[in-house]
């Protein structure tokens, strides 16, 4: 099991990054479209005036410096649909558990072979505590996709907000007793009244 992992976010002031998830094969998070209406953030109900996707690059069985090349070969040969796309900045964000520190060496190809993308890396050090939270997070995801009463429209939201937001411990929490009551009878009615709950957590959150 790697200890890090490598997130890559893709910004520009005008791009589309559903015309990009046209034309790669890597699922998108996109968090924001040129032009499209926001329904979150300082510019919800308006017109989004940058757009903004992330992925997760793969990195199973990788040291990161293969990986960090790798993920650069990748990028390249997306370069000129990124291009018309209207992508302007490439930020590689790099995590890692706090127990296992990463030994990192750039070079000088490789930090030019970057900044031919117009490319930042980043490094954030992931502690234990946040990184239980999200194989749990991830765990009870995939328990509440099993759960008829959970529409794909609550998943999807839940799974938004555990992404873009971590530190909402009420997300967290209101999983976690619809977790115990889909688990153990004698919660049936904590967990009704918690996912009601969630159902106006989510209908009312502005963020």
């Amino acid at each position: 099991m790697n200890s890090f992992s490598i997130d890559v976010r893709l910004e520009g002031n005008k791009f589309y990054p559903s015309k990009l998830q046209s034309n790669v094969a890597v699922p998108l998070t996109i968090l924001s479209e040129y032009g499209k209406i926001a329904n979150k953030g300082r510019y919800a109900g308006k017109e989004s005036p940058f757009g903004m996707a992330v992925f997760q690059y793969p990195v199973s069985g990788k040291d990161i410096n293969e990986s960090l090349y790798d993920c650069y070969v990748k990028l390249l040969s997306w370069k000129k649909i990124l291009d018309e796309c209207g992508v302007e900045d490439v930020i590689i964000d790099i995590g890692n558990d706090e127990d296992y520190p990463l030994a990192v060496t750039f070079s000088k190809e490789l930090m030019n072979a970057f900044n031919s993308l117009n490319a930042t890396i980043e490094f954030h050090t992931v502690s234990k505590e946040k990184n239980a939270e999200k194989m749990r997070d991830g765990y009870l995801i995939e328990i509440l996709k099993k759960n008829p009463s959970v529409t794909k429209e609550k998943l999807q939201k839940l799974i938004n907000l555990s992404q873009m937001h971590p530190s909402l411990s009420k997300v967290n929490a209101l999983s976690y007793w619809l977790f115990l009551g889909l688990k153990n009878s004698s919660f049936e009615q904590d967990a009704e009244n918690h996912l009601n709950e969630f159902d106006f957590f989510c209908d009312n959150l502005v963020v």
